[in-house]
């Protein structure tokens, strides 16, 4: 996902315009497009009341002694008498930002035919960055936001099981393995806490900041910091597995498939690297750094990996199939925008989600445009797919859905404030944070079906 820092949408938009030629509408070619892989060592819901929430409570889950042990690089802290469940953790590859390793941000569960009902409203006073996810025992919801705060709210009531006091903004979305929960922070550490009470049970300070969202597998962290390392980290505690340098910001969440681990750092390079040993395999250089637009973005998109295919996308506005094992380009799409586009992929479709406000739909196997929708606000965060529809929200607080085959438009809900981050459907039920730090839990009707399990 893209994120900015101390700008608008319309000063990212004129320094773009800024940038070079060889940016500005690229060419696809075999000799100056993207260097080759290289091998290395409708229907309107109104939600016109709006519930107040209770005070912000007390913080809990800093008062454990620790210890810190130093690593080859950064400082791992375990606070003592307090323990991982272990089975669980090792056996479990949880929730995380993505819905899965490979990133699709997609769902094979039944999406909602309409939003009926607000059930609860949850008001954090700071900006809600971070996808709100459930725990796998339904205890409750877990988000951070931009006051550095992690909280976990009753899942019924929205009222406050417990939170979390960190020292920098919080703009990644947590993976749940077992009984616990891991983010990352500006503050440059990576956090680790009991799901249950919000105890920390151990954190890692990166030397730089946090806006990787981490996956889990098997008992290990991946995620990226802006000292330039892809970090692997042993669940338990925080000891480093391996790590590696890009010698670049890795601004964005990595993603996983087949033993393989990718991710793009911000001098424009995929990278591919074995899971286990960090061992790079192949880079794919997808476009040359900009001065210009390194100033006002943070970040490219993350990467997606589906069925032997990466998708990604970096500051030039073209969309890359390419080859999960060897690294060679499949098919190439080039976008109207200058900027990276975020993407989702479901069903054989690749769905792009442009800042300005238009969203796309690809054939995954040929890139070819299947249909284009262009009439929405911006948007700064992938859709999300559930079902047989596209979900997204927009900067003037309007959740839209429309079809995933046709781009035809389903139905759409309005809330108070502007939504900076992608919606997350359980069991029927919509969650989604917004700018004005609220978090939104809404009752839908299910759909009839989903054509993915037909």
């Amino acid at each position: 996902m893209v994120r900015f820092i101390k700008t608008s949408f319309l000063v990212v938009f004129c320094a773009a315009m800024l940038v070079s030629c060889d940016l500005v509408n690229p060419e696809i070619d075999e000799n100056q497009g993207a260097a080759p892989a290289q091998q290395s060592e409708t229907e309107a819901f109104q939600l016109d009341d709006i519930l107040s929430s209770e005070n912000i409570g007390q913080i809990v889950g800093s008062g454990a002694a620790e210890s810190e042990k130093r690593n080859e690089s950064g400082t791992s802290t375990v606070m003592k008498n307090l323990s991982i469940d272990d089975a669980k953790i090792l056996s479990s590859n949880g929730y995380m930002d993505g819905t899965d390793l490979g990133r699709s941000n997609s769902s094979n569960t039944v999406g909602l035919a309409s939003v009926e009902d607000l059930i609860w409203n949850f008001d954090a006073g700071s900006e809600i960055t971070s996808t709100p996810i459930k725990t796998p025992n339904d205890s409750g919801i877990l988000f951070g936001d931009v006051s550095g705060r992690f909280y976990s709210l009753n899942i019924d009531t929205g009222e406050i099981n417990w939170e979390f006091q960190t020292s920098g903004p919080i703009s990644t979305t947590p993976a749940i393995s077992g009984n616990v929960v891991v983010f990352g922070s500006r503050d440059q550490n990576l956090y680790v806490l009991d799901t249950e009470t919000g105890d920390l049970l151990w954190k890692f300070n990166a030397g730089g900041w946090i806006q990787s969202s981490p996956v889990i597998h098997e008992g290990i962290i991946y995620f990226g910091s802006y000292d330039g390392n892809l970090y692997a980290l042993d669940i338990l505690n925080g000891n480093i597995k391996w790590q590696y340098d890009a010698e670049s910001v890795v601004a964005v969440a990595p993603s996983i498939g087949d033993g393989i681990i990718y991710f793009i750092s911000d001098s424009g390079i995929l990278w591919a690297l074995d899971l286990y040993t960090g061992r790079a395999k192949w880079n794919f250089k997808m476009y040359s750094e900009s001065p210009v637009l390194s100033e006002v973005v943070t970040e490219t998109s993350t990467p997606i990996v589906l069925f032997g295919t990466v998708y990604a996308s970096g500051l030039n506005g073209i969309v890359y199939a390419i080859d999960a094992r060897t690294g060679q380009e499949q098919w190439a799409y080039k976008s109207d925008t200058l900027l990276s586009l975020n993407l989702s992929a479901s069903d054989g479709m690749v769905y792009l989600v442009e800042l300005g406000g238009s969203v796309t739909s690809l054939d995954a196997n040929t890139g070819e445009q299947i249909w284009e929708l262009d009439q929405f606000s911006a948007y700064n965060d992938p859709a999300f797919i559930c079902g047989d529809q596209v979900y997204f929200g927009t900067t003037d607080g309007t959740i839209h859905t429309v079809a995933t085959k046709t781009g035809e438009k389903n139905w759409e809900f309005k809330v108070l404030s502007g939504i900076n981050t992608y919606p997350s459907v359980y069991d029927g039920i919509l969650y989604v944070g917004s700018i004005d730090g609220h978090v939104y839990a809404l009752k839908g009707a299910l759909a009839d079906s989903n054509p993915l399990q037909q």
